[in-house]
């Protein structure tokens, strides 16, 4: 009889439990605590959707910069294509005379004196004319033409050269000067005496050469 008894009170204890872990968590029935429940289980889901868009956002970034890893891995396994070389200035192949100009013809290609600088003429000789530029009395450059008429292997060295100025093939002279071929014929070289005249100041005193009319000299 108490067997019986106690069967009919354990059944329904069991199939209560047997709800209870199928459901899930039951809330509590007094009303506070029922309310703290809730907060907390509100609060557990948030911080778990928190957590999931945590997730999913680092795994986007993952995604990403794994991108650009293969992306800067395919680039560099790509075959290399060489930066095509720069090629010598090319020179007009001319019939050079045999005979260079007189001097004396040259000087009136070369820059003229303005404010603090002064063009003084040292030197004419056949095929050549020098002067010295001063800065307020003092030597700062020589200016100098040369005729390389009878000097074909002068003239085949800027054939050898990667760079011009003003559209004309250039070379440095050691290094205080730079040189210009005018015409394919004609050398015109600025070159510094004075530490403060530098490759710049060089390049502006060619230009001021009469560049145009050397070339059409004969």
């Amino acid at each position: 009889m108490k067997s019986i008894q106690l069967r009919k009170f354990l059944i329904p204890f069991f199939i209560t439990i047997l709800i209870i872990l199928a459901c899930g968590e039951s809330p509590p029935t007094d009303p506070t605590e029922r309310a703290q429940w809730e907060a907390d289980k509100a609060t557990a889901k948030a911080d778990s959707a928190t957590q999931e868009a945590i997730a999913q956002a680092t795994q986007k970034v993952v995604e990403a910069t794994q991108a650009v890893v293969d992306a800067t891995q395919e680039e560099l396994n790509k075959p290399k294509t060489l930066t095509a070389q720069a090629q010598p200035t090319a020179i007009p192949t001319i019939s050079l005379p045999s005979q260079p100009v007189v001097g004396k013809e040259l000087n009136k290609f070369f820059p003229k004196s303005h404010g603090d600088f002064e063009v003084v003429f040292v030197q004419e000789k056949k095929g050549f004319s020098e002067a010295k530029l001063k800065s307020k009395s003092n030597e700062v450059a020589t200016l100098a033409i040369t005729d390389l008429a009878s000097n074909p292997k002068a003239v085949a060295k800027f054939q050898k050269s990667n760079t011009s100025l003003f559209g004309y093939p250039s070379a440095s002279s050691g290094s205080k000067g730079t040189t210009l071929l005018v015409g394919s014929r004609f050398q015109v070289q600025v070159r510094s005496t004075s530490n403060d005249f530098a490759e710049s100041d060089r390049e502006t005193w060619l230009k001021q050469f009469d560049l145009a009319g050397l070339s059409k000299l004969k």
